[in-house]
């Protein structure tokens, strides 16, 4: 196995390096989430709400995000960061805790009214890196004979907010850790999927 304090720093050195929140531009944001993993795989039925099976294993997390860079058609574009704690259970594998932090870019669109309403889509890509894997993602390291360290990360969500209280929003949206095995990608770890996480959580836009 590799040793996993150092794919773990580097990622800190990202996270370290991430634009600050800048309040006077309105383009920073807190994200606080809450969430569970899924047994199923990302973009499949059988990882959506209320049709998935539990991976039992249990997340909370924070993400800060810097947005600058105006697109067209209403997108922005910047950088996320965040950190979350991880609790499985022992259904798929050995129980235990452990740390995840990420990187990368992220893109969102200003929001489409529907009535009261804006919905706001978002994509965050980039890499993740994990203290320790346990459960479901241990027991996928055994059969693939890989290592889930340090693998790419991808955040796809949809965020609710009002005309009222336009600067929070209500995020639903997929923790996915992946080696991208048979995507076309640089495979990492000799892994596919990993962990995916249906979470939701508040953002704060200052």
């Amino acid at each position: 196995m590799v040793l996993r304090h150092v794919p773990a720093a580097l990622a800190a050195a990202a996270l370290l390096s991430a634009p600050s929140a800048r309040g006077e531009d309105g383009t920073a944001s807190l994200l606080v989430f809450g969430g569970e993993s899924v047994e199923g795989h990302v973009w499949q039925e059988d990882a959506l709400p209320f049709a998935a099976h539990s991976g039992h294993q249990v997340q909370i997390g924070a993400a800060l995000a810097d947005m600058p860079l105006r697109l067209p058609w209403g997108f922005s574009a910047g950088f996320e960061a965040g950190i979350a704690l991880r609790h499985d259970g022992d259904r798929y594998g050995p129980s235990g805790s452990s740390a995840e932090i990420w990187a990368g870019p992220a893109i969102r669109h200003d929001g489409i009214a529907v009535g009261p309403i804006r919905l706001h889509p978002a994509l965050t890509v980039g890499y993740s890196a994990v203290t320790e894997s346990h459960g479901l993602e241990r027991t996928r390291e055994i059969e693939a004979d890989g290592e889930a360290a340090l693998l790419y990360f991808m955040a796809p969500e949809i965020a609710v907010s009002s005309a009222r209280h336009p600067g929070i929003e209500l995020v639903y949206r997929v923790q996915h850790r992946s080696g991208g095995v048979n995507i076309g990608l640089p495979a990492l770890g000799r892994l596919g999927d990993t962990t995916n996480a249906n979470v939701l959580g508040l953002r704060w836009r200052f």
